[in-house]
């Protein structure tokens, strides 16, 4: 029994429904209608969401735009507003777990706010302050990567050092206990 047994394309309701036919929408290479949003079943999903990656998304990630390799299990995850309920897209299940993460910190620490719209709002000042010249001063406590690194060798070749010269002590230890039994 395939996934799609008993299934037909609808003409007259183009998204995805107890009658959708796999083989006839991946035949199609014309994208999907938007009519009112209607609710996906959750048997309909796998079948959207090959349709939706391979004709509407190109096989892209819709956030990293990265291909999407459905044939990894879980590699792909449909996403959606948590809010509404909307579907938005399939993403890698990386990306779509970046999104819900950036969203919530944005929302709460930065946009003390987690309206939709607030969120965006936010995001979009927060990338045209990255966007912004400095001015000309270096923080205080900065260190540049190169000192970084010199310091972290230091720090190594400090701690070989010692332990170097512990394990000279203990050798000169044991040789002197070892003189001591030989008299």
């Amino acid at each position: 029994m395939s996934d799609n047994d008993g299934l037909q394309y609808n003409e007259s309701s183009p998204v995805l429904s107890e009658t959708y036919d796999l083989e006839a929408a991946m035949a199609s290479e014309q994208p999907l209608k938007q009519p009112a949003m209607r609710k996906l079943s959750r048997a309909m999903m796998p079948a959207w969401k090959v349709r939706q990656l391979k004709i509407e998304q190109g096989g892209m990630c819709a956030i990293c735009g990265k291909e999407i390799d459905l044939s990894l299990p879980r590699e792909g995850v449909v996403d959606h507003d948590h809010t509404t309920g909307e579907i938005r897209g399939v993403l890698h299940r990386s990306c779509n777990s970046a999104e819900g993460k950036i969203k919530n910190v944005a929302g709460s620490w930065g946009a003390k706010d987690m309206s939709p719209a607030a969120v965006r709002d936010y995001l979009r000042r927060l990338l045209a302050y990255y966007d912004k010249p400095g001015c000309g001063l270096i923080y205080p406590t900065h260190v540049d990567a190169a000192t970084a690194k010199r310091k972290s060798a230091d720090k190594r070749n400090a701690a070989a050092r010692e332990r170097r010269a512990q394990q000279k002590a203990a050798r000169a230890m044991r040789d002197q206990g070892r003189a001591r039994n030989v008299e």
